[in-house]
């Protein structure tokens, strides 16, 4: 992973959590493409890439139903900030998805009116692109201007 996304485990496994508390042991389930992007959705898509590609060798399964038992709890969060880390790392592609989804749901609750969403935006695009993030502060804070 470039060193520009060193944070972006930070940034999807609150993500995939989310995933996990809505769908439980069904997170890794594909759903369809035009399914709005919500924090759900997108932490299930960012889990088909950090786990869908795992040998079927009962750890991801494991790692499933020990956060479902204990979503908030930090040993099964590590674990999966950890694989999302060996992810990105190894595989430029993967990382390239997951920046395009976090990316898109920031920028759908942005473009929704949602303020949070362009400080979150903001952070997001600043380590990699503050030229970007700033034109998007930019094009919010001017009325009548929203256009990405």
């Amino acid at each position: 992973m470039a060193d520009d996304w060193m944070f972006l485990p930070d940034e999807a496994t609150p993500l995939m959590l989310a995933a996990v508390r809505a769908y439980g042991l069904q997170a890794l389930t594909e759903l369809a493409t035009d399914v709005p992007l919500t924090a759900e959705n997108c932490g299930n898509q960012l889990q088909q890439i950090v786990l869908g590609g795992r040998e079927a060798d009962g750890s991801v399964a494991h790692l499933l139903a020990q956060l479902v038992r204990d979503p908030v709890g930090n040993e099964g969060k590590a674990e999966l900030k950890r694989l999302a880390s060996e992810v990105f790392d190894n595989d430029p592609a993967a990382t390239a998805r997951a920046v395009g989804l976090i990316y898109a749901y920031h920028r759908g609750r942005a473009d929704g009116g949602e303020v949070q969403a362009l400080v979150d935006l903001g952070d997001f695009l600043y380590w990699d692109r503050p030229e970007e993030a700033r034109a998007a502060f930019r094009r919010r804070s001017t009325p009548g201007i929203c256009a990405p």
